[in-house]
């Protein structure tokens, strides 16, 4: 018989690649005309950090409403949002997310590594989700295959 014992371990880090993160702003703040490249592939969810994501939202939000997103404007409005503390914090952190872009040119396939993570914990999400439904014990089976294949399918 198979072992069906499970033990989670909720202090499992979830999967992400800071590295690709940090690419995908840096790429955008050097070159505005990759985001809509990226905007193909990432929504400010996909971003694993939060500064990161408020950092996306920020550029996506100029966007949308035709200002240019460069490091400049970005650090204005992060320091009025209050993403970083201090403008020279933010200066110092939009400055190093430059200098870490190896090329703008590769962009896709930093959008596949962050969306490809992002799908990972989207899974685990759901996942645990499952777990919790069928540990509650108050569904029968067919109704926890159904929760589970919407959960996932979600």
């Amino acid at each position: 018989m198979a072992d069906t014992s499970y033990s989670p371990n909720e202090s499992a880090e979830l999967p992400y690649s800071l590295e690709a993160e940090q690419t995908i702003l840096g790429a955008i703040l050097i070159d505005s005309a990759v985001l809509p490249v990226v905007l193909e592939t990432i929504r400010p969810d996909c971003f694993f950090n939060e500064q990161h994501r408020t950092l996306f939202q920020i550029i996506l939000q100029m966007f949308t409403s035709g200002e240019k997103a460069d490091v400049i404007t970005v650090l204005n409005a992060a320091v009025a949002q209050g993403v970083f503390e201090t403008a020279a914090e933010g200066r110092s952190y939009l400055a190093a997310l430059i200098n870490i872009v190896p090329s703008t040119s590769n962009i896709e396939s930093y959008c596949a590594i962050v969306a490809e993570k992002y799908y990972v914990r989207c899974l685990a999400f759901a996942a645990r989700g499952i777990l919790q439904d069928i540990q509650s014990g108050e569904q029968n089976a067919q109704t926890l295959m159904d929760a589970a294949e919407q959960r996932i399918f979600d």
